[in-house]
């Protein structure tokens, strides 16, 4: 189900398909898929997603040289609060 949905571009889909491939949940473990799921949900502004491949890719870093420049949203330094992104943070 997760498949088809991510498919259809449902971000929320495409982030828990991404825990799937993390996590090796009813697939075989794929970090590479997990990455590439990851990023489309964060690329559609699903904040789980971008805390997951900030953590899978600090687990993983051999996955940056793997997906290459497709990984241009990341940045290390993104905030991990989606507020700080528009220059609010929750200790202001």
């Amino acid at each position: 189900w997760y498949q088809k949905a991510a498919e259809q571009g449902h971000a929320s889909a495409q982030n828990n398909l991404g825990v799937c491939y993390d996590k090796g949940i009813s697939v075989a473990q794929d970090y590479k898929q997990a990455c590439f799921w990851y990023q489309k949900a964060a690329e559609q502004g699903h904040a789980n997603a971008t805390r997951q491949i900030k953590l899978l890719l600090e687990q993983q870093p051999e996955l940056i040289k793997l997906m290459g420049s497709s990984l241009n949203f990341y940045s290390p330094a993104a905030p991990e609060n989606p507020k700080e992104e528009k220059g609010l943070s929750l200790t202001q």
